[in-house]
């Protein structure tokens, strides 16, 4: 017998990070492991706690504090990175150079940030800025 959850795009991405987070750190704590010949209980000596709530954290089942985050990482000789990707933004920059439109030597530069969905929208209304500025 198999459930199915709804979960709402919040709760979705809630889980999806801790999963994520336990998984790197999961893979970070076995490569040392695997370099240095240490168990988990000689890294749990390290920071002070029991095994069985290293092996908690280290599970995925437990929403660890960036705190503990940190003290595991730094038990394994690790640093926690973090980034925020904004995937529907894509960044664009175009450079001009108005001596094509003009006759004159000079260029500017344009940046706008658009949803990835309007970037061919965007480089229609850049274009035609370019030739109004260019009369």
């Amino acid at each position: 017998m198999s459930f199915q959850f709804d979960l709402d795009p919040r709760e979705e991405a809630s889980i999806s990070l801790i999963a994520d987070v336990a998984a790197n750190l999961r893979n970070a704590v076995n490569t040392y492991r695997e370099r240095t010949g240490v168990n988990q209980s000689d890294i749990a000596a390290k920071l002070d706690v029991d095994r069985a709530l290293l092996t908690k954290c280290l599970s995925g089942f437990r929403n660890i504090t960036l705190r503990t985050l940190s003290d595991i990482a730094w038990a394994i000789g690790s640093k926690v990175e973090i980034n925020i990707v904004m995937p529907a933004v894509v960044q664009t920059a175009q450079v001009f150079n108005i001596d094509d439109f003009t006759g004159t030597a000079n260029s500017f530069f344009v940046a706008e940030q658009s949803s990835s969905h309007h970037l061919e929208q965007t480089s229609a209304i850049q274009e035609q800025n370019v030739l109004e500025h260019a009369s």
